[in-house]
């Protein structure tokens, strides 16, 4: 039967120099040795068990009760068993200047058999173990403790579990002071803890005719009306290694196999020879590998040709280069991102880029500085809820253009709970105006606070708003204004939105074969009619102004499982928007001239794991079309491929999605910060 001991380990008795002394440093140099021979102690009593007795200086609880025991250095452990279990509740002695008994953290054990040995001051438990320290609770057939120094060591089906973190293995050494430990021939999960999360700085309950939409997660893989879409974020991680040592948050492992698949084999692993898993910051975790690549299906190889690779909850880039194209970069062009500053608190990426098509172009002229360019992305945590982001993009070399061929921003971000208050400056701001097309703002610097959503009594409606002040100076074909004009902009927005569940499906069995065949989640067939409503004022330090009022209806929904081989997916949201106004904005990059837009994102499944999508807005008033994008995407449970390719921002990129690792690369032009979205005269602001 099992019993109960809880430990309360004491402070080492002051060091006398003895050959008990000299005899206990051997004992402990081998805590799991042979156990000593079962001697029945002087005066042993109804207490001990006959043929497991310890010698005089060892105590064994056999009682059928479960008692919570609590050990003394200064315990008479040659007295009878009932003093001796007395003692044992009492509270343990300790130094001068040692912390006090309740001070002390317990070790709470069950098993078959425990045993003390007061000589080698070492506590044993046999068969069944568990034993639970600080939240962890330790499973073994055979443990053993050194009361003294306080190394625990577990043999045999060893398990530790704290969180949702697991660990396995045969063999566990821990250290409970230095709380350092290792394992060897380990396997288990990793749980990498939700990160809290930057807010969706976007009006969160705001229904949009913009079709263009994140990916890869085109369409939700469950309804959700009352809530935000949520990105996926990561979890767990299965892994196996010859030996792991760990200590305050850093793991180190031999031979690593890590995957995000829960089924066995994996469809795909990160191996390393070696590897630490260290916290970088509450978002953030990097793995420091030797000879780490990735392993797809366990056939195809993919080196990583670097030494560190983030899980990051903020979107970081895992391949050794990254491909994409842009027209600003004269099209296709290639980068290869260097972590300059990583720390608990601050990173800083540079990304320099080769424009490839450029250089095709011009004969490979490689001392043409208008082939070389790149990024520089800035983010630092300067208190709990403070943050400052920076990006810099240079789409030449040539300095002596550097005012036409520089991009920048830079972001002050305070939170107040779900609340947050801007302070950003911009230099040529590329945004994207419906069917006026691109448009650049020359330099912007001002505040803005964003509202989260929030609730409307039980009417399931949704209400967020946004208010904004800045100083534009941005182009103008307006009369009595010289181009570039240089204004006050001043801004107050509220969005309403509400859903309606129409009908939902079921989902299949999470099942390598059923729900979890070609997607991270289960897919739930649903049908949702929503609607909405956008109300935005904004004046200007001329005197003009622009008032706008937008309605949007709409039906989203996808059919199918995405589990067989052919039609059995179909996604698609089609929604109508109207638009009421008064007055103009004196500038192009916020100027409402849509006034009825139909938008439509569809995307169907071809065979297997290949997903074809369109989406795209047309003005029904004039027939023009903007914001249209082409995605084809090879999708499965652990990873995916996306191309995407926008022929009216003449921007395309194609990126390996790894699920729930955010790992989606920092070329991609559809994420770079400098680009946004213009919705009835409210810049879209991105995250």
């Amino acid at each position: 039967m099992p019993f109960l001991l809880t430990s309360s380990l004491p402070p080492p008795p002051p060091p006398i120099v003895s050959q008990q002394d000299t005899d206990q440093s051997a004992a402990q140099a081998d805590l799991l040795g042979p156990p000593l021979s079962p001697q029945p102690p002087e005066g042993a009593g109804e207490g001990f068990v006959p043929g497991f007795s310890p010698p005089a200086n060892r105590a064994v609880n056999s009682s059928p009760q479960r008692t919570s025991y609590t050990f003394s250095s200064g315990m008479d452990w040659q007295a009878s068993p009932q003093k001796l279990f007395a003692e044992m509740k009492s509270p343990p002695l300790r130094l001068s200047g040692q912390p006090a008994p309740d001070q002390a953290e317990p070790l709470e054990t069950v098993a078959d058999r425990q045993e003390y040995d007061a000589l080698r001051q070492v506590f044993s438990a046999v068969g069944n173990v568990v034993l639970q320290f600080r939240q962890a609770e330790l499973k073994a057939d055979r443990v053993q403790t050194d009361v003294v120094n306080k190394i625990l060591v577990a043999e045999g089906n060893v398990s530790l579990s704290r969180g949702g973190q697991v660990l396995r293995g045969e063999r566990l050494e821990y250290n409970l002071v230095q709380e350092r430990g290792s394992l060897s021939k380990a396997s288990g999960v990793i749980n990498l803890p939700r990160a809290q999360g930057d807010l969706d700085l976007s009006l969160p309950t705001r229904v949009t005719t913009d079709a263009l939409q994140p990916l890869p997660d085109q369409f939700p893989a469950q309804p959700t009306p009352l809530q935000p879409e949520a990105e996926p974020e990561l979890e767990r991680l299965r892994f196996e290694a010859d030996r792991i040592e760990f200590e305050a948050g850093t793991w180190r492992g031999s031979n690593v196999r890590i995957t995000n698949d829960p089924f066995s084999p994996p469809e795909l692993e990160f191996r390393a020879t070696q590897a630490i898993l260290e916290r970088i910051s509450p978002t953030e975790d990097r793995i420091t590998a030797r000879r780490g690549r990735l392993v797809f299906d366990q056939r195809v190889t993919l080196p990583l040709l670097r030494e560190q690779v983030v899980l990051s909850r903020q979107g970081r880039d895992i391949l050794p280069f990254d491909f994409a194209y842009d027209q600003e970069r004269g099209g296709v062009f290639v980068g290869r991102s260097f972590q300059l500053v990583d720390n608990r608190s601050t990173s800083l990426v540079a990304t320099p880029q080769f424009f490839l098509q450029r250089a095709i172009n011009s004969s490979f002229n490689l001392a043409d500085p208008d082939l070389y360019g790149g990024t520089l992305r800035l983010r630092s945590q300067l208190a709990e809820q403070t943050r400052v982001t920076g990006y810099l993009k240079l789409t030449s070399l040539d300095l002596t253009e550097f005012s036409q061929t520089a991009r920048s921003n830079l972001r002050l971000q305070q939170d107040f709970g779900e609340y947050r208050f801007n302070l950003e400056a911009s230099l040529r701001d590329r945004l994207f105006n419906g069917s006026l097309g691109e448009q650049d703002v020359l330099n912007s610097v001002g505040a803005v606070f964003f509202s989260p959503a929030l609730s409307v009594g039980n009417s399931g409606v949704k209400l967020s708003y946004q208010v904004l002040s800045q100083y534009v100076t941005a182009e103008t074909e307006r009369s009595g204004l010289r181009s570039p004009a240089s204004l006050g902009r001043f801004q107050g927005s509220v969005a309403v939105r509400r859903e309606f569940n129409l009908w939902q499906g079921q989902t299949l069995p999470p099942t390598p074969t059923g729900g979890l065949r070609y997607t991270p989640a289960p897919v739930q067939p649903y049908v949702q009619f929503y609607t909405g409503a956008l109300g935005v004022s904004t004046g200007y330090s001329n005197g003009d102004d622009q008032q706008v009022l937008r309605g949007t209806i709409g039906f989203q929904g996808q059919f199918g499982n995405f589990s067989r081989l052919y039609g059995d997916y179909t996604g698609f949201n089609i929604s109508y928007s109207q638009v009421v106004n008064s007055g103009e904005s004196p500038f192009l990059f916020d100027r409402v001239v849509d006034f009825k837009v139909l938008s439509v994102r569809l995307l169907q499944q071809i065979y297997g794991p290949l997903r074809l999508g369109v989406q795209g807005s047309m003005n029904v008033d004039t027939g023009r079309t903007f914001n249209t994008d082409i995605i084809l995407e090879y999708s499965r449970r652990t990873y995916g491929v996306v191309f995407r390719y926008s022929p009216d921002r003449q921007l395309g990129a194609l990126v390996l999605r790894i699920s729930g690792f955010n790992w989606l690369g920092n070329t991609d032009p559809f994420l770079a910060p400098d680009i946004r979205t213009v919705e009835s005269g409210v810049v879209v602001p991105d995250n």
